[in-house]
């Protein structure tokens, strides 16, 4: 209902698991073969839950370089070698443009497959036409059948969600502007993760989560979690990724370096837990349960409930302050927030806003507040104990992000994010991003922000420094959780 209210550089494509040999074509006449739990969810492709819990390969083309000739290659099937048949894994032709292409990446396909080992496949090309300033050269496509096979067999098991990546050297497939020697390699995601420069988004409708280069905003690789995962925190110190687990009333541990699930703990007397976050030292997680309406606190070394509490009136959202040792609730039908003592879980203090309130943010002692029906963000003094100003942004203001200087609100029927000043306590511009923005995080290292929009299901990239949208990452699916390794992680 809310719905409707509302390339990895060369080498990269060169790495040691990837076999730089040409793919397969055969040529011929007619070829042939994450969201957030408040919203609906329906961006990108829909999935049934059968879908969602099956076996699932994702397919991306890395371009080799980004000034690539300006290309249109129209792929009428991807194959991939089944029992010593080919299956084909596209349902209808795929048109690549080379010039659109914005990053390098592009998602040529996702769909179930039953699980096993697969290391041999081939595309069916139709046409291949090189556009030369206002011209439209078609050009010859080779006779030989090539087939590309990996390195090692990639093995799907039940309830898997791997990636493959097609790089594609446009420039040196070209032979004198006339004829198309496509020149192809072929690799998986990496075994080993590198514990910097990424970044993880969990997409509930297909109980994945795909883990992201942030040198470059490429998809980097998928790791299967079952149980709708949600919202995301990590530890880099200790190699964890904490990844709520929706339909399972769950927390799953993911060993981050290698991508291996290492632990699951069931959250005490939980239905429906709907938002988690987790202490800068990954001891102690909060929950908020959407169908019980209680407030969990839980300590996570040894997986035992340390405090519970029910909060009536459909809590939204919750924020762990540290220097304060609060917690703050948003409370959506009793329209206030709640400030909680972090350990007893007992109410300290009420702050009636009339905002609807959702997203929740704290800076140099300020609370900023999201009120979603009024399209307004509240500020309020902790020290004082009082709202300082309330601030129009877009419609429907959801979730906040922040950086060194700057925090954000996205407004998700607006279509775009608002920048926030917080010593002036104003709004200095709003962003258009598309889609229906929810969710988003900040990478201190490069500066980007990452917003997750449901529609049409991907990932916007700001750059904070210029303050204008740089790239988008096309996942197809809905964007929930995300989260930066990075060291204050």
């Amino acid at each position: 209902m809310r719905s409707k209210l509302n390339g990895l550089y060369n080498n990269f494509i060169r790495l040691g698991r990837y076999n730089s040999c040409l793919f397969s074509f055969i040529i011929i006449l007619a070829f042939t073969g994450c969201a957030a739990l408040e919203s609906s969810g329906q961006g990108g492709k829909k999935y049934s839950r059968e879908e969602a819990n099956a076996s699932k390969l994702s397919v991306f083309l890395n371009l080799a370089n980004k000034d690539a000739p300006s290309m249109v290659i129209t792929i009428l099937s991807i194959d991939v070698m089944v029992d010593s048949q080919w299956l084909s894994l596209n349902g209808q032709p795929i048109v690549i443009e080379t010039k659109k292409i914005g990053n390098g990446q592009m998602l040529l396909l996702r769909r179930p497959l039953t699980p096993g080992n697969y290391q041999r496949f081939r595309v069916l090309i139709k046409q291949a036409d090189l556009l030369d300033e206002a011209k439209t050269i078609p050009l010859k496509l080779p006779l030989e059948n090539i087939e590309l096979q990996l390195e090692e067999p990639m093995h799907l098991g039940n309830g898997d969600s791997q990636s493959v990546f097609i790089g594609f050297d446009a420039s040196a497939s070209i032979s004198g502007h006339k004829s198309f020697q496509p020149r192809f390699s072929v690799g998986v995601s990496p075994k080993n993760i590198l514990l910097k420069d990424l970044a993880f988004v969990a997409c509930p409708n297909i109980n994945t989560l795909y883990f992201i280069r942030t040198d470059n905003n490429w998809v980097y690789g998928s790791i299967a979690v079952s149980g709708r995962p949600t919202y995301l925190s990590a530890n880099i110190a200790e190699n964890r990724l904490y990844v709520l687990a929706t339909d399972e009333a769950m927390l799953k541990v993911i060993e981050i370096s290698s991508g291996r699930l290492i632990d699951r703990i069931q959250i005490p007397m939980s239905m429906e837990p709907t938002f988690m976050t987790v202490t800068p030292n990954g001891e102690w997680a909060y929950f908020i349960d959407s169908r019980s309406d209680f407030l969990t606190r839980m300590h996570l070394p040894s997986g035992n409930l340390s405090a519970r509490v029910r909060i009536s009136d459909r809590p939204q959202h919750l924020l762990y302050m540290q220097d304060q040792g609060k917690l703050a609730v948003s409370v959506a039908l009793s329209q206030s927030v709640l400030l909680l003592d972090a350990v007893t879980l007992a109410t300290i203090e009420t702050i009636p806003v009339a905002t609807s309130p959702n997203g929740l943010i704290a800076k140099d002692g300020k609370l900023y507040i999201a009120g979603s029906s009024t399209n307004m963000v509240t500020i309020y003094d902790l020290a004082e104990r009082r709202i300082l100003k309330q601030i129009n942004v877009g419609f429907s203001p959801r979730r906040f992000g922040m950086s060194d200087s700057r925090i954000f609100v996205t407004n998700y029927l607006s279509d775009s994010i608002s920048m926030l000043l917080p010593g002036i306590n104003s709004v200095k511009r709003e962003i258009q991003v598309g889609g229906r923005p929810l969710e988003l995080a900040f990478s201190k290292d490069r500066r980007w922000l990452y917003v997750g929009d449901e529609e049409p299901g991907g990932l916007t990239v700001i750059d904070v420094t210029s303050e204008k949208k740089v790239d988008y990452v096309f996942l197809d699916t809905t964007p929930a959780g995300l989260v930066f390794i990075q060291p204050d992680n």
